[in-house]
């Protein structure tokens, strides 16, 4: 097999290289008044960037024209392909159906020589050239005729369609697995309102639950530089849905983690997120034993190291975080205080009780992780795939 060499790469000899400007039309969105009611709450979707959530197809969006709303706008065909060129640049989707974008939306309109699935999934394989258009602006913007300069590889129609037609097997197990990791996250939820309706049993304030040399508390208030051959450093960003995320963690020296040893972790406590993202919990692992946490997370070590996952978990429920942002001045709060934490009563369930709701929610958390780490796997093949097939590298039979 010949390739040529071009601008964005080696190509086989029988493929071309086009504008996007020479492979149909190229139509910028606008937003009709809203200030005109009568323009909106129609059947006609209005595409805006947030409406780009990596699927193909939009078949929700947050607003709706009217036929009149439409009139006013510059109406787009369906399959026609949507790409965002402002802000949030390389986003993109296939309209399902006749739509109009706003104003930070390019639509192609392919001719019969293209297949818009195609030029979807190569727009959005190459997305940082796209946005090296941009510039360095505040607000990166492509504009139309930059826009419209943008380089696409070009086979054959029939290789086109073969092509998208292997990468969308892809994408819709991609989407399936997506949809059940949401659908097992929301089982999870709904369970935690009813496992955890506990009013039956005693309550304590969470801190007569702690050890009595290691009461509630946060952590470092000046971390310093970054130390490589420091400690590992544990920031309320870093605790999400249940973990502490070990591939993000900074360090920060020994000498300024020894100020506050009070925060030195042992293994086993519960961290909680105090601010920007309040109530996220997690359970610290055993490989993190020595390390310390930011002044923004919180530290709870329990007494009793059977009750931790109880907990962690009821912190984590729709009850235990009702509490923690709500009830404690009846309005949500952006961020927990260590006193209001330390109130927050916990129920004081039998062992056997608490170990049945730990197991419940333990497999459910393992199947959102196997979903979650199949999900992975098919988004690197999805990625691998596209790099030999957009190129022509590896030819697909027609």
């Amino acid at each position: 097999m010949k390739y040529k060499k071009t601008k964005i790469g080696s190509i086989p000899d029988d493929w071309e290289i086009a504008k996007i400007g020479q492979i149909g039309e190229v139509v910028t969105g606008s937003t009709p008044s809203t200030k005109k009611a009568e323009y909106y709450g129609g059947t006609v979707p209005f595409i805006t960037p947030s409406d780009l959530d990596g699927t193909k197809l939009v078949n929700k969006t947050e607003r709706y024209l009217t036929d009149k709303g439409v009139q006013v706008s510059r109406p787009i065909p369906q399959n026609s392909v949507c790409i965002t060129c402002i802000a949030s640049i390389g986003k993109a989707c296939i309209a399902p159906q006749k739509s109009v974008t706003n104003q930070q939306i390019n639509s192609i309109l392919p001719n019969d020589k293209f297949d818009s699935h195609y030029l979807y999934y190569f727009i959005t394989n190459n997305q940082e050239r796209l946005k090296s258009l941009a510039g360095s602006t505040t607000v990166p913007i492509v504009n139309k005729s930059s826009f419209e300069q943008f380089e696409i590889i070009c086979p054959p129609i029939r290789e086109q369609n073969k092509i998208a037609e292997i990468l969308f097997i892809v994408d819709a197990d991609i989407e399936k697995t997506d949809a059940i990791v949401k659908e097992t996250q929301q089982l999870k939820k709904g369970m935690m309102l009813d496992l955890f309706k506990l009013d039956d049993f005693p309550l304590k304030p969470l801190s007569r639950l702690t050890e009595e040399d290691r009461p509630i508390t946060y952590g470092v208030v000046k971390p310093g530089d970054l130390d490589e051959k420091g400690v590992l450093f544990i920031r309320s960003g870093d605790i999400q849905s249940g973990k502490i995320m070990l591939k993000n963690l900074r360090t920060i020296s020994k000498s300024i983690s020894n100020v506050y040893k009070r925060t030195i972790l042992k293994g086993g406590e519960i961290l909680i997120s105090l601010v920007g993202y309040p109530g996220e919990v997690a359970i610290v692992p055993n490989e993190l034993i020595g390390a310390n946490i930011a002044r923004q997370a919180g530290m709870i070590a329990l007494q009793d190291k059977e009750t931790v996952p109880f907990i962690m978990y009821y912190l984590m429920s729709p009850t235990g975080k009702s509490k923690l942002l709500y009830e404690q001045i009846g309005s949500a709060q952006q961020v927990i205080n260590l006193a209001n934490l330390k109130k927050i009563k916990i129920p004081i369930v039998p062992k056997s009780i608490q170990n049945k709701i730990v197991s419940t929610l333990k497999e459910l958390d393992a199947k959102v992780d196997n979903e979650k780490n199949y999900k992975s796997e098919l988004e690197q093949l999805k990625k691998g795939l596209s790099q030999v097939l957009l190129t022509g590298k590896v030819r697909v039979k027609v």
